[in-house]
């Protein structure tokens, strides 16, 4: 089976802590708080469950067959949105849905073979994206009838679809996003797993809510942690539940075609698991379900109500319960909830000794030191120094005993995103409270911007500075305050504030608790309680509403504290920087306009980015940020970032990139994490040297060890011959001192070295013996050249060809008079901003567009491999879109030589196992790698090798072949594409080098030497240089509707790209002078 959602999901999820679980509080506005209380009797709340099935899903019940379904995500939605409708016009307060009712469970993957490669990209077409209209739809359907709706629904997520559920409050708000930890059986072929930090409840008038999903109710893992959160109401999401007496369940003949039911299909079974967990967890469990839908009482095994399933479920959507929520037991927690920690604790240590083969699937980070030279780091000072930090996930150690040390306004690049993502969540015990740091995240922008509705891309930034925003909202409420005659009005916006306040501590609070043990973490919990009594004490003083003396004085002295706080943040400045650096990252005053849901993947990932330039924070975490961002845009990010104001840590394949910004590097190597004063490329230069001083320092070792021993071994034997007992006992201790003192006696500045007896622990030698790491295995990638033509002729010619995008003349074309010549052999490069046609010559080139006019000459013996910006993501995206089974009756997956075979297959090319393995190979996806993992389960950078070696066949056209590709594979890219003899079309930008050496010729020793300062390069051997296509390329810049011939390659690019950004840096200042 296909596993690839589970690569990257498997690292996010890790880091959830799972000890750390705990009720996340909600508090919505107050004013709507009272609004629902007042306004609702709490002591009889109605519940819905919905019964109906989407449309066109397949009926009856037990029908597997998929057979001409066509889903319709807008009509299910539309009938989802007319039963929140219905609910509410019968007074409910809370409506939950099934599971993945948006667009319906796809019954077919269990029941029929082929399910996946007839059916499943019509699915994934139909799942819901985060902020698209129909997620829109469905958060204003809950807003207008002031219900809470508990939706449940297949959810796309750039290149991964998840079982998701929500929560939205009456309000909007979304309370409530997770994913279903782990999908089931087939389930896994298609959705990607969520990770336990998405399982909490929230706390709401109604009382507190959680949501799990189908088998989840199975799983100690997801039920523990809810239920030890002490829910009120839990919904419970399954796909269908037949009647409890339907006799297709239980005969072994069912109908042709209609599949079979499994034993945990079966209501009965379904129905006990809804009565063990309302018994269980106490509370009050909705099981939402096609077909027979059931509420069950708090602490029950009988049902409140039910309505089994029937061939007419649409007639009857709903089925209804209510329930007093004033009789709530409303503590945070239960440790005992379903089992105890300490149960499941000795289970998770048992499991490994007696089962050695099953992994430990955890990620623990609770084994870290604060370095005892800066405990003020807990809460003063914005340096991090942490010892003895350990990151594993299940078995597998990522850092032992490592130390953390982050500096003060120091630029720092290293390599790992899961150690950012543990820095970010404050996961590392010992990271101080008052230091504020930011992740660049795209799914949590992403998040943001489907709650928003509408919005420019400008307002969208701009919101995205949480602490400004919610600063702002507290101005505008303390001037309201101060201008209000009503003392009454004043006290109760002063108390709303203070009661805000108190609730943001509780909760910080509470995280603190949650990750601290020992002596500190008794302390955390006694501020914990001091929270908790500061929030009630809060809340009595609001509703009393008893209005001070000096609540006038005190509004003043709020506004002022709250102003000074948004003068520190530089708010008056906020648009004008966030402009600026949208400007900068390539956005014109137009796009900023835009509305934000109107932008593409890649410009929303240029968005992300603004928003973390944009807020003030103290450590800022970029991971990749170079990403699909042009040389003018990457040119004016290293300009930025080297005037950044705090510290920086940057993860980034582009080292050139790092090379320009970085003044720290941090080296995660063998489990622990090295510091070098430099960049990336100081640190390579100072490797190699430092290796050949201690190659040498070892071989003058070796010589000297073999003359002592020489000398001692003539002088034993001169002893013994003499019989000298003398001399033989000198002999003894020269060899002594040999066998215990040799070892290392210099240090690099030339001083001596301690014996080890003068230092800490325990050693078997007097010296420490001189230690050489070994060096990583170089990459080697060899493409395959192809047959010489057998006709001459240009490969590819354009003559004055013009493309437009309609055919409406008055409206500028997007190319025109594009003309330019691809010979056999030569070497092309098309570099310019994003947007201005570069992709768009690709596909011309490709046929895969016609141009409006002009005319494109094509070899009749051409054949082209393309790589394009996104053919990793579309690999990606191809296993769990198609699944592309070899053999569907044993349903083996796609692997990396199955994939590559059938790619050529699919072009009417049957390539040779063996060469196909060669190929692969020579990209180091070798053996079972290559014929057994599955394609789902390879690395970010074994999918860009697949990608490259699918086109190496033939001439390649690349379009930005180095994203997400690390340096090594690059530098060897480089020169393999140097020694191809066929043609080569290029689209890049960075790194620079990379096109210098590609596509005009220039050697790969001399510029990778030349770029790391250095002679000694050894990237390549001597014979690289020489084999290969000799021609020197030409590099056209794609601007304007034009193509420019850049007479000094990409030095002259560089070189205009630079003045660009310093003339508008100039405009910029002379504006601002200007101004003031």
């Amino acid at each position: 089976m296909l596993r690839l959602p589970l690569i990257l999901t498997a690292l996010a999820g890790a880091v959830a802590a799972l000890p750390a679980a705990s009720p996340l509080d909600y508090a919505p506005r107050h004013e709507v708080k009272r609004s629902i209380e007042s306004e609702w009797n709490l002591s009889d709340v109605k519940l819905a469950v919905v019964r109906a099935h989407p449309v066109n899903w397949p009926m009856p019940m037990i029908n597997k067959t998929w057979t001409g379904v066509k889903l319709d995500i807008n009509a299910t939605v539309d009938l989802g949105v007319s039963i929140i409708e219905q609910a509410a016009a019968n007074d409910t307060r809370l409506v939950a849905f099934p599971e993945v009712w948006f667009p319906g469970y796809p019954k077919g993957i269990i029941g029929q073979d082929d399910w996946f490669a007839l059916h499943v990209k019509d699915y994934i077409e139909n799942s819901i994206t985060l902020g698209d209209a129909n997620w829109l739809k469905l958060v204003a359907a809950a807003k207008a009838n002031k219900i809470y709706v508990g939706l449940s629904f297949s959810e796309r997520n750039g290149n991964y679809i998840y079982m998701a559920q929500a929560l939205i409050d009456p309000t909007g708000e979304v309370l409530i996003h997770r994913h279903k930890l782990r999908p089931s059986a087939q389930e896994r072929d298609l959705w990607s797993d969520g990770y336990t930090e998405q399982i909490y409840a929230v706390d709401t008038p109604i009382g507190r809510i959680g949501m799990l999903s189908c088998g989840e109710h199975t799983a100690p893992e997801a039920t523990w942690i809810m239920q030890m959160q002490n829910e009120n109401i839990h919904i419970g999401s399954w796909p269908l539940v037949p009647a409890l007496d339907d006799p297709a369940l239980t005969t072994a003949n069912v109908s042709a075609g209609f599949g079979t039911f499994a034993g945990y299909e079966s209501g009965q079974v379904i129905n006990a698991l809804g009565r063990v967990y309302a018994i269980l967890s106490n509370a009050v469990v909705m099981q939402a379900a096609i077909g027979t839908a059931t509420i069950f009482p708090a602490g029950s095994s009988a049902f409140d109500s039910q309505i089994q399933a029937d061939d007419v479920l649409n007639d009857v959507p709903l089925v209804y319960s209510s329930v007093n929520t004033t009789a709530f037991n409303r503590a945070d927690y239960d440790s005992n909830g379903e089992v105890s920690w300490g149960s499941l604790q000795a289970i998770n240590a048992v499991v490994p000794k007696t089962l050695s083969y099953i992994p430990q699937v955890r990620l623990d980070y609770s084994h870290s030191e604060p370095s005892r030279f800066h405990t003020a780091t807990l809460d003063t000072t914005q340096e991090v120094d942490i010892k003895d930090l350990n990151v594993s996930i299940g078995e597998r150690d990522l850092i032992v005993g490592a130390h953390l040390r982050l500096k003060e306004g120091v630029r720092n690049g290293t390599g790992k995103s899961t150690l950012l993502k543990a820095i970010s969540d404050k996961l590392i015990p010992g990271l101080g409270n008052s230091i504020r740091i930011l992740l660049l995240s795209q799914i949590e922008d992403a998040t943001r911007a489907a709650t928003e509705e509408g919005g420019s891309v400008l307002d969208h930034v701009v919101r995205g500075d949480k602490e400004r925003l919610k600063a702002v909202e507290e101005l505008s409420s303390l001037t309201k305050a101060v201008e209000s005659t009503s003392l009454a009005e004043t006290q109760a916006i002063i108390d709303e504030l203070l009661l805000s306040k108190a609730e943001d501590e509780l909760v910080e609070a509470k995280k603190i608790a949650a990750r601290r043990s020992g002596a500190r973490g008794k302390e955390a919990r006694e501020a914990e309680v001091k929270a908790e009594e500061k929030v009630k004490l809060a809340l009595e003083k609001l509703e009393n509403g008893v209005v001070e003396d000096d609540v006038a004085t005190k509004a003043m002295e709020m506004m002022q504290d709250v102003q000074l706080a948004l003068d520190l943040l530089e708010t008056d400045t906020t648009d004008a920087r966030a402009a600026t650096i949208l400007a900068g990252l390539g956005f014109s005053q137009e796009m900023m306009q835009k509305p934000y849901a109107s932008l593409s993947g890649g410009w929303r990932s240029r968005c992300s980015l603004a928003t973390s330039l944009l807020v003030r924070t103290d450590i800022l975490l970029l991971d990749e940020p170079s990403n699909f961002l042009d040389l003018e845009a990457i040119v004016w990010l290293e300009q930025y970032l080297l005037s950044y104001p705090s510290t920086l840590l940057l993860i980034s394949h582009d080292q050139e990139f790092l090379n320009n910004v970085v003044e720290e590097t941090i080296i995660l190597r063998h489990q622990k994490l090295k510091y070098f004063e430099g960049n990336p490329r100081a640190w390579e230069v100072n490797e190699r040297k430092e290796r050949r001083r201690l190659t040498g320092q070892k071989e003058a070792m070796d010589k000297k060890k073999e003359h002592i021993e020489k000398s001692i071994q003539q002088g034993m034997a001169s002893a013994k011959k003499t019989g000298d007992e003398n001399r033989q006992r000198m002999v003894k201790s020269r060899q002594k001192k040999l066998d215990d003192r040799w070892g290392i006696e210099t240090s690099a500045k030339g001083g001596r070295f301690k014996l080890n007896r003068d230092l800490e622990g325990y050693h078997l030698t007097g010296r420490a013996a001189l230690e050489i790491e070994a060096e990583e295995a170089k990459i080697k990638i060899i493409i395959p050249s192809p047959e010489k033509l057998r006709t001459v002729g240009d490969l590819i010619h354009f003559d004055k060809v013009e493309y437009r995008f309609s055919k409406d003349r008055s409206r500028a074309p997007l190319l025109e008079d594009v003309t330019f010549t691809v010979g056999q052999g030569a070497r092309v490069a098309f570099i310019g901003a994003n947007g201005q046609g570069k992709s768009t010559i690709a596909k011309l080139i490709l046929g895969q567009l016609l141009p409006s006019s002009g005319k494109i000459t094509r070899h009749p013996l051409l054949k082209i491999g393309y790589f394009a910006q996104h053919s990793v993501e579309e690999l990606t995206l191809a296993s769990p879109v198609t699944s592309l089974w070899l053999d569907a009756t044993r349903s083996r997956p796609t692997t990396a030589l199955s994939y590559f075979l059938k790619h050529f297959e699919d072009k009417g090319e049957n390539v040779v196992e063996q060469d196909a393995r060669a190929c692969l190979g020579s990209f180091g996806l070798q053996g079972k790698v290559a014929s057994d993992t599955p394609l789902g389960l390879l690395s970010g950078g074994q999918k860009v090798r697949l990608a490259i070696a699918l086109l190496v066949f033939h001439p390649p056209l690349l379009d930005e072949v180095t994203t997400h590709v690390d340096a090594p594979t690059i530098a060897a890219l480089a020169v393999a594409l140097k020694n191809f003899s066929g043609a080569i079309v290029l689209y890049h930008s960075r790194p620079v080098w990379f096109s210098r050496i590609v596509v005009e010729g220039e050697s790969p020793r001399s510029i990778l030497a030349e770029e790391a300062d250095d002679s000694d390069v050894g990237s390549s051997s001597d014979e690289d240089d020489e084999e290969g296509s000799k021609a020197v390329g030409k590099t056209w810049r794609v601007g304007g509707g034009k193509i420019k011939l850049m007479e000094k390659g990409m030095k002259q690019y560089v070189g205009l790209v630079e003045r660009k950004l310093e003339k508008r840096r100039k405009a910029g200042e002379a504006a601002v002078r200007s101004a003031s």
